[in-house]
């Protein structure tokens, strides 16, 4: 089965979970033939960092790209997308109607990530091709959603939705355990921090815990700290602790081994992936209490009702003077991120792809 990818979500970001999910889905389905699916992408440029190292891995001839973002979009919205062999069924990875091409009769697919933007109004800044998600939801032969909690949510928000949706978890990174001694009383915190992924109840609860246990708070990726951060740092007296570093996936890999503490505040997620990758690595976590976190980690984890900082405050307290080689969750946090792998979620995928053809 010829599947076309569509290039939407590589225009748009330049790292980030969606195009980690595709670019995963599709590293999978070349590395196992058995699954018959042969993915096609119909272009030859990306700034998106993950495509482009699967390009190198396997020769798929796509190349750097210099433009801006919007320039990108506007190119690629003028060639014939159809100037290709003949392709079975198209996977579109976002909502921008621009992308639908109309000429393509075959089945379609989607996958739904979040209702983000539907809960969070603040979200919807700018250029959003969430704008268009219910139309494409409407119009697509079938969804993928990425978690239980998503579905949920889709089916609440939008009840008049009524095309089938099946439920395809992601999956985590084949990752060798670094053999790494943790730090006590190292927490880290991963990704973006802003809005509702409330960082800011963090540090917050970090502020609060007495001075001798204020050993570091590193925040990894999301960029440098705000003109607001810095002032809530300072105010807190806790700068000379509180750090924040790009990492590559390597470097997230080692904090991951080495932290004595993960905390993951976010008021709403799809899925969640670094709670994920934290239990697959043996990292203590402490997650808000959110349907999807709970449905990724289960009882293997520490939660706090999000945006309570006396409450986060109190779980910190406790995994901290427990000491760092105590961790009651990392067994069962290991096996149960054994259940998510990107083998599952491409068997699952094309076993809809082999369906709808």
């Amino acid at each position: 089965m010829h599947i076309l990818f569509d290039e939407q979500v590589f225009l748009l970001q330049r790292r980030g979970g969606i195009s980690r999910y595709f670019v995963e889905l599709i590293r999978t389905f070349i590395l196992n033939p058995d699954l018959q699916i042969e993915p096609v992408l119909n272009f030859d440029t990306t700034s998106n960092e993950f495509l482009l190292s699967l390009s190198l891995e396997f020769g798929l001839g796509i190349n750097p790209s210099s433009s801006r973002k919007l320039t990108n979009i506007a190119r690629s919205t003028k060639k014939n997308v159809f100037s290709f062999p003949k392709v079975d069924l198209v996977h579109h990875t976002f909502y921008s109607k621009i992308f639908w091409h109309s000429s393509f009769k075959g089945p379609r697919v989607t996958t739904h990530y979040d209702m983000i933007p539907e809960t969070f109004h603040e979200t919807r800044l700018g250029i959003n091709p969430h704008l268009s998600k219910h139309w494409y939801f409407k119009n697509v032969n079938h969804i993928f959603s990425i978690s239980q909690s998503a579905k949920h949510d889709l089916m609440r928000i939008w009840p008049d939705v009524d095309t089938p949706i099946t439920v395809t978890h992601l999956g985590k990174r084949d990752v060798s355990k670094r053999n790494l001694q943790r730090v006590q009383g190292h927490i880290i915190f991963v990704g973006a921090r802003s809005g509702y992924k409330d960082a800011e109840t963090l540090i917050r609860a970090f502020g609060q815990l007495p001075q001798q246990l204020r050993i570091k708070l590193e925040f990894l990726g999301g960029d440098k700290f705000t003109e607001f951060e810095k002032d809530l740092i300072a105010s807190l007296g806790i700068e000379k602790c509180t750090t924040q570093r790009n990492v590559t996936d390597l470097e997230l890999v080692e904090a991951y081994s080495k932290a004595h503490l993960f905390v993951f505040p976010s008021h709403y997620e799809g899925f969640g992936l670094p709670a994920l990758e934290a239990l697959q690595l043996g990292c203590r976590s402490i997650l808000a209490n959110t349907p999807a976190l709970k449905e990724i980690a289960g009882k293997c984890a520490d939660y706090f009702e999000p945006g309570n900082v006396n409450q986060l405050t109190k779980l910190i307290l406790d995994s901290l003077t427990d000491g760092v080689e105590f961790n009651p969750y990392v067994e069962s946090g290991i096996c149960r991120a054994g259940n998510f792998s990107w083998l599952a979620t491409a068997k699952e995928t094309a076993s809809v792809y082999q369906t709808l053809i």
